[in-house]
Parts: structure tokens; sequence; C-alpha cells
């Protein structure tokens, strides 16, 4: 993620509260994924039409969602994707139009957040 320019960092004065990683894949490799397929390898990661979440942590909600904005305001126009790994093995898919796209508008959750 750092070698590719794939993240950014949260301060709050000096100190970090967050930091958000991800990839950019290509649509079908991210669905792919998404539908529980393996993996894309590293060399898959300069796609074109989704940024897909691989590591966010953040002391506060705030913090993470200044990151997705941040993420949104690099890549405008693309997808967010990712996978959240909740307790009991339970795997939660998330696909996020970008802000601007009218399907974002009729989305429930419309804020550009990751659930």
């Amino acid at each position: 993620q750092i070698q590719r320019g794939h993240c950014l960092f949260a301060l709050d004065g000096e100190r970090v509260v967050g930091y958000l990683g991800w990839a950019l894949y290509d649509a079908d490799v991210a669905e792919r994924f998404a539908r529980g397929g393996p993996a894309p390898a590293n060399t898959l990661a300069h796609g074109s039409d989704v940024a897909w979440i691989l590591t966010a942590v953040s002391v506060n909600p705030a913090a993470l969602r200044a990151l997705v904005r941040a993420l949104w305001a690099q890549h405008p126009g693309l997808r967010v994707m990712g996978i959240r790994h909740k307790g009991a093995g339970r795997r939660v898919v998330f696909d996020r139009p970008p802000p601007t796209s009218p399907a974002a508008s009729r989305a429930p959750n419309a804020q550009p957040a990751i659930a």
C-alpha cells in the first residue's frame, strides 16, 4: 500500500489518529473477490474502477470519515469496496458508489462512509 502510494494517514497535530490503505482494482476483479473469490494478486492493484479498502484504522469515526473523503478526493468517480470481518466469522461486503453518482443519492446511507 505504501509503496504504491495507496494510503493516507490522519493526523491530529503530530499524532497519527487514522490510517487508510487500499488497492485499485478493475470492477471485475473486485466483484469476483467480493463474491468470495481468492484475494487478487498484488500485480492487479493498479486498476481503474474500484478503491478496495485493505486496511482501515482510526481512533474515532470522524477520522475515518475524513480519510474516506480524502480517498474520494484523490480518486473521484471510483466505487469504494471492501470486506469487514465481524464476530463469529461473519463476512460483510461493502460497496459504496462515488458520492456524485446517481446510485449514491439513492443509497440508504448516501454519505461517503464505511459501514
